[in-house]
């Protein structure tokens, strides 16, 4: 069975952090969307235990950690008619 070095895949694991998607890591690493999918499931089980052992539990975000775009998502999951509901000066951030 062929092995990723340890360059490949922290590679991978550095696109995956920066937010690219499993199709486009692909690309630009240039390995199988199969080996992608396994090696995060490989690090969501190694974070598991490691967050197991270390007894990492209940971590609040703090305000400064949270996305300024929460509002505005949480306003697009709202239900319909949103924009009838808020003043154009609020409407700014609508037009996404």
């Amino acid at each position: 069975m062929n092995r990723l070095s340890l360059q490949d895949r922290a590679r991978i694991v550095g696109c995956l952090i920066e937010g690219n998607s499993l199709r486009s890591t692909t690309r630009m690493v240039g390995c199988s969307i199969n080996t992608v999918t396994k090696l995060l499931v490989d690090l969501g089980t190694a974070c598991g235990l490691y967050h197991g052992v270390n007894k990492v539990r209940r971590i609040e975000p703090s305000p400064d950690q949270t996305t300024p775009t929460a509002p505005l998502v949480c306003a697009a999951r709202s239900g319909r008619n949103r924009r009838a509901r808020y003043s154009p000066a609020q409407r700014i951030g609508f037009w996404w």
